[in-house]
């Protein structure tokens, strides 16, 4: 746009991105890749980590259900909440009650 255009900003893609800090700024290239690769997890770990994830995931559930049990008896849920069967307990509408004309066929 022009406001770009006016403020000195050009579109690149991605790639030119990459190339551009290779080219002009080589040791911030190096240090950012180099904080990448710390990143990476073997490939021989993942089961490992998976495993250490489900039982995190099992001990946390657990100890979930046992504190609904023993401390929250009962409780509230916002997700999953559905009100069912609203028209059962609404009270009966008056016509006469209401603010409007009610005018019978007769």
């Amino acid at each position: 746009t022009e406001t770009q255009c006016t403020l000195g900003l050009t579109a690149l893609r991605s790639d030119e991105v990459i190339d551009l800090t290779i080219k002009e700024y080589p040791a911030k290239h190096a240090e950012q890749m180099q904080q990448q690769n710390t990143q990476k997890v073997e490939a021989s770990k993942v089961p490992e980590y998976i495993k250490k994830a489900a039982k995190k995931a099992a001990e946390f559930n657990s100890n979930l259900n046992r504190e609904r049990m023993e401390e929250r008896r009962a409780y509230f849920d916002l997700q999953t909440h559905y009100p069912l069967n609203t028209a059962l307990y609404r009270p009966p509408l008056d016509p006469l009650d209401s603010e409007y004309l009610v005018l019978d066929s007769d």
